[in-house]
Parts: C-alpha cells; structure tokens; sequence
C-alpha cells in the first residue's frame, strides 16, 4: 500500500506561471531534505523570479511555463 495518495484531488486549481501578476501570491510543492512539503505559499518577484512568503527564500526559473497552484482558500 501506498504511504501517500497520490490520486486524491487538488485543492487548488492549477495555472501557469506566466499568468501570476508580479506581486501575488501562490502555492507550489517544494522538496527539502528528501522529504515533501505541500502547497508552500510563495510571492512572485520578477518574470522567472518567485520567493517563499515565509522564509523569504528566493529561486527563479528557465522558462515560465510551468505549472503552479492558485492563492485562493481551498473549498
């Protein structure tokens, strides 16, 4: 048996990046440490640049077409 599911739903939709205006918020799966953490809050900051809300961490990206999950609260 599976440790996790993996096929239950997403709590958020998802969107490009390159659709986020500079400035807002969204949510994105990041790995550390070999161990998962779900849906971590971000900010983006530039066209290939976003930072963890948190931590203040900041990446940036080759290209802008992946795929990220929306702010909004789940329901």
């Amino acid at each position: 048996m599976a440790r996790y599911n993996h096929f239950s739903k997403c709590k958020y939709p998802s969107i490009c990046f390159s659709e986020i205006d500079i400035g807002k918020k969204f949510r994105m799966d990041k790995h550390k440490n070999g161990r998962a953490r779900h849906d971590i809050v971000m900010i983006k900051t530039g066209e290939l640049n976003y930072e963890e809300f948190k931590s203040k961490h900041k990446y940036s990206l080759i290209h802008s077409r992946i795929n990220v999950y929306k702010y909004e609260i789940a329901k």
